[in-house]
């Protein structure tokens, strides 16, 4: 489709939404597109979820997205300090804190603010931006910055420490394998109930 078509495929979602009963029938067809935002709002995302699960991307691809966009950060500047003499465990904490971030905390954080901005798209205007502000700050970049800030005070510690290198290899082994089942669940298509069932025939 052109940005000429935009008319008439809105003037036949107008007639549609008139049709079915959806919108009054008296409707204008600016009110009708208005019924047929709302209705889109309230049912595709169920829809969605029937099909594909309530998150449209993979552990896998997140995964590697996050390593191409943070591993380079690794690779220039902690392991390239090597050859200026910097302790073989030092860069072996440092990566391992790269690979606590971008295969935990990353991925949580786009699970988050995807399922989170998908929950309810049937809040519009104030009530939505104040339900995203919210919580992405309470459900995503608070829980973020905890986790990162245990990442590196446990990698500070780890470099004199074996209980802190313990604890930094378990936690990255439990929030690994936590964050991959988060990815599997959501991924799982929602099976409907008989009302969802009965509604969307």
């Amino acid at each position: 489709t052109c940005e000429s078509d935009r008319a008439l495929v809105c003037q036949n979602i107008a007639i549609l939404m008139r049709a079915s009963g959806a919108a009054p029938d008296d409707a204008s067809d600016e009110t009708a597109l208005e019924h047929f935002d709302q209705l889109a709002r309230h049912e595709l995302p169920s829809a969605f979820a029937t099909c594909m699960g309530r998150i449209s991307l993979s552990y896998k691809h997140v995964v590697v997205f996050c390593l191409f966009w943070q591993g380079t950060t690794f690779l220039d500047v902690d392991l390239a300090s090597l050859e200026l003499g910097r302790p073989l465990k030092e860069v072996f904490l440092a990566g391992v804190g790269w690979c606590f971030w971008t295969t935990v905390c990353l991925p949580l954080a786009f699970v988050g603010m995807e399922y989170l901005a998908a929950s309810f798209l049937r809040w519009t205007g104030f009530p939505g931006l104040v339900w995203l502000t919210c919580s992405f700050i309470l459900l995503v970049s608070i829980p973020c910055f905890v986790v990162n800030k245990f990442i590196w005070v446990t990698s500070e510690m780890a470099v004199t420490s074996n209980l802190a290198l313990v604890v930094l290899l378990v936690s990255f082994g439990i929030g690994g394998a936590g964050v991959y089942l988060a990815f599997s669940c959501l991924r799982l298509p929602v099976l409907q109930g008989p009302t969802e069932h009965r509604r969307g025939q």
